[in-house]
């Protein structure tokens, strides 16, 4: 993105080649698309101070596919972010597919050419050529494990994370749903070593979260239960995040870094 705006702030450049260098699209409108465009929005601020003459220029789109963003969440929420990003200038367009990313564009199935400076392809899971090889019981591209993670027909074999899903239960493919699994055969297979009863694997729904700009956030414990929107969603997604850093030495970084950029702005220098 600075080299866009380098290349961006040349004398002489044309106008649509300015403004095709300005313009970043996120493709798919999950969670990782959501937090690009809104960490895009905050990066503008500090755009403003370090290229004052581009800052205005700069456009951020959010294409999907479906007809709507943030499936995941329920339809408050949705519509919370939806109207976020209008208020902010971000261009949220859903029923768009994209049927091709070529060198400075992307084209729609429905024949729309959109010139971009920057695409990132954020449109959800496809199993590997590893994983699709095997041959194990899949659904939908996933290998079918039973209450223990093991794959059926095959004693000692587990699957777990993105590429797995017990039978007839279809988890989400969730950081939080390999960590549970992960830990979980870590303590069974203990246990069996130990000659002791295992018990099936339970999923414990510790709900979502996106981050989507301006110090605001939206958070959901599950389907229909709490949910909870701004201010203080942003805050239990930024308390969510320092409880995942491993090292102590993270732990002091980090916020030493949130603080220094918080006083002096992001520091955009290139090196």
């Amino acid at each position: 993105m600075l080299a866009n705006l380098e290349r961006a702030g040349l004398p002489g450049l044309p106008p649509e080649e300015r403004a095709r260098l300005l313009h970043f699209v996120a493709v798919g409108a999950g969670p990782t698309g959501v937090r690009f465009a809104a960490e895009l929005y905050d990066l503008l601020g500090d755009l403003r101070r370090a290229y004052p003459h581009l800052a205005g220029e700069v456009r951020v789109t959010l294409l999907e596919a479906g007809a709507t963003i943030l499936s995941a969440f329920d339809e408050y929420l949705r519509e919370y972010t939806a109207g976020a990003f209008r208020r902010r200038g971000i261009a949220v367009r859903t029923g768009c597919a994209v049927a091709e990313v070529g060198p400075g564009c992307l084209c729609l199935a429905g024949g729309e050419v959109i010139p971009a400076g920057l695409v990132l392809w954020c449109t959800g899971f496809a199993p590997s050529p590893f994983v699709a090889a095997m041959p194990f019981e899949k659904d939908r591209g996933r290998l079918v494990t039973d209450d223990y993670l093991e794959v059926p027909g095959h004693p000692h074999v587990y699957a777990a994370g993105d590429c797995a899903t017990p039978r007839g239960r279809n988890l989400p493919q969730l950081a939080q749903v390999a960590e549970q699994q992960g830990k979980y055969l870590g303590h069974a297979l203990n246990r069996r070593a130990k000659g002791l009863a295992v018990a099936p694997f339970t999923w414990r729904d510790l709900g979502i979260n996106s981050y989507i700009g301006g110090s605001d956030a939206i958070a959901q414990s599950g389907p229909g239960k709490g949910r909870i929107k701004g201010y203080l969603a942003y805050q239990l997604w930024r308390s969510a995040i320092f409880t995942q850093l491993v090292s102590l030495k993270n732990k002091v970084l980090v916020p030493l870094s949130r603080l220094q950029a918080w006083l002096f702005g992001r520091d955009l220098s290139k090196f």
